[in-house]
């Protein structure tokens, strides 16, 4: 059974073709660092906390489980406008 009208098939993979190939160009990676934690922080509380690199494949969503995160971008020079 088909889920969804080819029209509409056809009309999303424009969509995406058009956005990789018209709006996004890669710039760099983001650096990612995040800590795990079952208490309700207030940011400036979160902050003070120790960060561990987040990489690929690092989970959290256990019941009532918070997870902060934080990265650092620095972008090239080609990224200005």
């Amino acid at each position: 059974m088909k889920v969804m009208h080819s029209e509409w098939t056809d009309r999303i993979q424009h969509w995406i073709r058009t956005l990789k190939e018209d709006f996004y160009e890669p710039l760099g990676e983001i650096s990612w660092e995040a800590f795990r934690t079952r208490e309700h922080l207030k940011p400036e509380e979160a902050a003070s906390c120790t960060f561990t690199k987040a990489e690929p494949g690092f989970t959290w969503g256990e019941t009532w489980e918070y997870c902060w995160f934080r990265g650092s971008v620095t972008l090239p020079s080609e990224a200005e406008v």
